[in-house]
């Protein structure tokens, strides 16, 4: 019962972190530097009679026409003091914010921003999110109350225990670990027997999180539910990420950040995670892990095997997980959508090709620039210049199934690297040699080889091989595609 009960209280906790997460995703972050144990927050619009909404953070617009019970996915930032206005959709910056808020984010930390209440008193909810693991065998379940005209409410296990008592509006309860199973859980009037919200069949697997929430008015109230993976290995936590296996051992491999493969992982004359929480698990194998002669910062998993000679461990150690994080299965398939979407964008940047090897790309919208570069053009390029707004994102659509970038220098002009992506949405091959490449590099099926350079930035690809190499950690801060 107490199951039950935790389950409905984490499904509503989500829906509310979801909507939070809907205003906060738009935001202008390029103010704050680059941080090893980002904060993570999402953004909901749970506010039952509001139009759709514009969200603006830090002074910039970074999302249009939200509507009602949108909730997006979590978005990696440097911790830091920021504001969130939200105004009716379309309505000029200069119009006064229906919602104001500031708020500090600390690192590693995860949030839910929401905006909730009916719109004559909408108001903006900031929750902290505890995404650590439950105990093997558990879920964790909080419950979010968002609907503005309901009493307040328990949570109870049908013909069962009451398991959150007397929940008042534009509250979450504390997260409840129950065993996983299938529960019938009931939302009440507090102290009544009258259900608001029936939730019959609700099932709860282990090692996830969930938020529920009471979304709506009394009338046509409703769940809004999320489900977390409990390990906070998401995308932008990494350095390097590649999806099946990774061999650098051709010469010396420096790598600031965390680095995982799905697959196996081979290393040689290493230091790795220099730059990464020494407490974290921030070196990853699903399958065996090789590490010859190197440092590793923090801790080492893997999923079958380890092999280890001349390593030693700052702060950490190596130990074997039955099931390693994250599902590489589930995150091939977001990397390749984020991939199409990006690449289905019109370009609103000037790609200029000239016959000397250079290529210019010149943008100046304040938001987002998008450049689409044959691969084969790519290839031959001596020097790539990139001029953009500091602020704005810069998106670079890569055609062909193959491609390389070599012996070639990238320079940057006005734009933070850490706003710029390198969109390989079609290579199933890349090469990199004896460059210094700025910006991420977003290649879900291609395999990479990468030697002689230096990557300042972070790298998601099919797999990566190569060696004497740096990958400086310098996440990608713009937010990703919901």
């Amino acid at each position: 019962m107490k199951r039950t009960a935790r389950m409905l209280g984490l499904a509503l906790a989500v829906g509310l972190l979801l909507n939070l997460l809907s205003v906060l995703v738009g935001t202008g972050l390029s103010s704050v530097q680059a941080q090893a144990n980002p904060s993570r927050v999402r953004v909901a619009h749970l506010s039952p009679d509001a139009p759709k909404v514009d969200v603006y953070v830090n002074g910039a617009k970074t999302l249009s026409n939200v509507p009602f019970k949108t909730v997006s996915d979590y978005l990696s930032v440097p911790a830091g003091q920021y504001r969130f206005e939200v105004r009716v959709a379309g309505t000029p910056a200069n119009t006064p914010a229906v919602i104001d808020a500031t708020a500090t984010l600390v690192a590693g930390t995860d949030y839910t921003v929401a905006a909730i209440n009916f719109v004559a008193n909408i108001s903006g909810l900031i929750l902290t999110d505890d995404n650590s693991a439950p105990a093997a065998g558990q879920a964790k379940v909080r419950v979010l109350h968002a609907s503005p005209d309901a009493p307040n409410v328990d949570v109870a296990v049908k013909n069962g225990p009451v398991l959150v008592a007397n929940l008042p509006f534009g509250n979450a309860s504390g997260y409840l670990s129950v065993p996983a199973g299938t529960y019938d859980l009931e939302v009440r009037a507090a102290g009544t027997t009258f259900v608001a919200l029936p939730l019959p069949g609700t099932k709860l697997e282990a090692g996830k999180i969930y938020t529920v929430i009471a979304a709506d008015r009394l009338a046509k109230i409703t769940p809004v539910v999320t489900v977390l993976t409990a390990v906070k290995l998401v995308p932008t936590d990494f350095n390097v990420l590649v999806l099946d296996n990774l061999n650098l051992t051709q010469g010396g491999t420096n790598i600031k950040g965390r680095v995982g493969a799905g697959g196996n992982a081979s290393f040689a004359s290493f230091n790795l995670a220099s730059g990464a929480s020494a407490s974290g698990d921030n070196v990853i194998a699903g399958g065996k892990l090789t590490l010859t002669g190197g440092v590793v910062n923090g801790n080492a998993v893997y999923g079958t095997s380890l092999s280890r000679s001349g390593t030693a461990f700052k702060s950490g150690s190596a130990s074997q997980l039955a099931a390693v994080s994250p599902d590489l299965a589930a995150l091939a398939n977001r990397l390749e959508g984020i991939a199409n979407f990006w690449a289905g964008l019109t370009p609103n940047g000037t790609t200029t090709v000239l016959s000397y090897g250079s290529i210019k790309l010149n943008g100046d919208n304040a938001t987002r620039n998008v450049f689409n570069v044959k691969g084969s053009d790519l290839a031959k390029a001596t020097i790539l210049r990139i001029t953009a707004p500091a602020d704005s994102t810069v998106i670079i659509n890569v055609s062909g199934t193959s491609t390389s970038l070599k012996n070639a220098g990238v320079v940057l002009n006005g734009v933070n690297r850490q706003r710029v992506v390198f969109n390989f949405y079609e290579a199933t091959s890349l090469s990199f040699e004896g460059i210094a490449l700025q910006g991420t590099v977003w290649a879900p099926k291609a395999s990479v080889m990468f030697s002689n350079g230096v990557l300042r930035g972070a790298l998601f690809s099919k797999s990566l091989q190569g060696g004497s190499v740096s990958f400086d950690y310098f996440p990608f801060l713009s937010p990703l595609p919901l």
